[in-house]
This record gives C-alpha cells, structure tokens and sequence, in this order.
C-alpha cells in the first residue's frame, strides 16, 4: 500500500479531527498507487494517520475514511454502512425524524 507522506506540520489539523488533506500538504507519495486504491497517510516523523482515497487531480487529494490501521475492503463498508443503519434507527426509535 502507497504511503502519503505529509509536510511538516501539516499533520495538526488532521489530528484535530479535519478528514481532508490538500495537495499542498503532501509532501511526497511513497509505493505503487492505482486509482481506486487507499493509501495510509503518515506524518514526517512516520506517525499513522490515517487511510483514505488519494486522487493528485483536485485541491482535495485525500479523503480520510478512517484513523485506524486497518483494511479499507468490503468489510470496511459494511461495518460502516451497519453502524449507520443502526444509528438511524435509534433515531426513529426517539421520534427523530430521518430522513
């Protein structure tokens, strides 16, 4: 898996809890990437920050999808996808309306 490195610095606003990484605060992009594929996204001094989808074209070049060491796979999407069902149903069960 690639590894995106970021600047100096840069890595504040990230750990403040900011899902996206702007093309100016990369500071190179290590390993094979192909398009579709995450990559994990490390501070200078090597910290994990991260996993997200790269794409170098838009001022946005990473969208961070989790801040755990783990696989973005199918798996991943449907954890997520559950949670988030299960979470709107607490809603409909407080009367909330979602949708």
């Amino acid at each position: 898996m690639a590894k995106l490195i970021l600047k100096r610095g840069r890595e504040e606003r990230i750990l403040a809890g900011h899902p996206w990484i702007y093309r100016g605060e990369i500071s190179e992009l290590l390993g094979p990437w192909h398009s579709g594929e995450a990559v994990s996204v490390l501070a200078t001094d090597g910290r994990f920050l991260g996993r997200g989808f790269y794409n170098p074209r838009p001022s946005i070049a990473c969208r961070l999808l989790t801040r755990d060491d783990e696989p973005i796979d199918a798996t991943f999407f449907r954890r997520r996808l559950e949670a988030a069902l299960a979470y709107r149903r607490t809603l409909e069960l407080a009367g909330t309306p979602s949708g």
